[in-house]
């Protein structure tokens, strides 16, 4: 079983029309004044999906090369007709988090939209950050945002489902969520439904494994990798700290 197949791609923008992708580039902004020691203007968007934050730095002045494992989502992100802003494009590269080299180093690496999370074992996890940490200059920043475990634990995931119309089609994504406490992860089984006029339902299944992390977890682990931890924040507003209750988090760190 694949993730991130061509119907999970092209109903994901639709399905995240809500999602509030310039407040985010906003915050984005907000750590490179707060945190970096010179000027940004080379970043990393690691995980990039469908490109929509990349596509918002471009458009902001970066210079911006996003990477992701799948395919299907390139294919959306590489359309240009997806921004009319700028005659400037983002680079897209296919690669996985743990393993890709494009042998070139930025000020910045992102990984948005609880990205780090889906590396979701030890091993993953420090190939990944230490992958991140190749990649930036000395002195660049990594930024993320994570499945922050506190909250997870107070509100524990719950079975959902949305639907919307794609053209004739309607699509209908539910998840399943399933808590493994003794690995700090969170199995959802997605079930996309495609209905396509009066033609039978097409069902495709994947299995994305989440993980939640801890603050001081995180700290050792970007340590171990080559990463400064700078500070941990709500994601609605990283320059707030976190608080037990928040689902999400953020966190900022430094390569030496």
């Amino acid at each position: 079983m694949s993730n991130f197949g061509s119907d999970y791609a092209d109903s994901y923008d639709s399905m995240y029309e809500g999602k509030d992708y310039q407040g985010e580039c906003d915050q984005i902004e907000w750590c490179f004044g707060e945190f970096s020691p010179g000027p940004i203007t080379s970043v990393l968007d690691v995980g990039c999906g469908t490109g929509k934050h990349s596509w918002e730095l471009v458009d902001r002045g970066f210079h911006v090369t996003g990477v992701d494992q799948s395919f299907d989502m390139l294919a959306i992100a590489r359309n240009p007709s997806r921004n009319q802003k700028t005659r400037r494009r983002p680079l897209f590269e296919q690669g996985d988090a743990t393993e890709f080299d494009l042998k070139v180093d930025f000020d910045a690496v992102i990984m948005m939209f609880a990205v780090i999370s889906y590396l979701n074992n030890n091993e993953s996890l420090i190939a990944g950050l230490k992958n991140m940490a190749r990649h930036l200059k000395p002195g660049g920043l990594f930024l993320a945002d994570f499945w922050y475990g506190p909250g997870v634990l107070m509100d524990n995931p719950k079975q959902r489902a949305h639907k919307r119309s794609l053209g004739e089609k309607t699509v209908e994504r539910r998840v399943t969520p399933t808590l493994n406490l003794s690995t700090n992860t969170c199995l959802l089984n997605y079930e996309i439904i495609t209905i396509d006029g009066d033609q039978d339902p097409h069902i495709t299944k994947e299995d994305h494994l989440m993980r939640y992390f801890f603050g001081p977890e995180l700290e050792l682990a970007l340590a171990a990798s080559g990463l400064e931890l700078l500070h941990l924040g709500q994601s609605s507003n990283w320059s707030l700290n976190l608080n037990a209750a928040d689902w999400t988090g953020s966190l900022v760190a430094r390569r030496a």
